[in-house]
């Protein structure tokens, strides 16, 4: 059974769609998760001083 959005907000859990004005993590660490999706990683963010890779 999917969890509703407003619960994970209200948690403060992160949400694979925020609700709108309500951001779970900064925007340059919003735009890593998003890179890392994209490249295929999954919600692993990339270690730091190890760039792109």
């Amino acid at each position: 059974m999917p969890v509703d959005p407003m619960v994970l907000s209200a948690l403060k859990l992160p949400s694979s769609d925020p609700a709108p004005g309500e951001e779970v993590v900064s925007a340059a660490e919003l735009d890593r998760l998003r890179r890392a999706r994209r490249s295929g990683s999954g919600w692993r963010l990339p270690e730091p001083g190890r760039g792109s890779q």
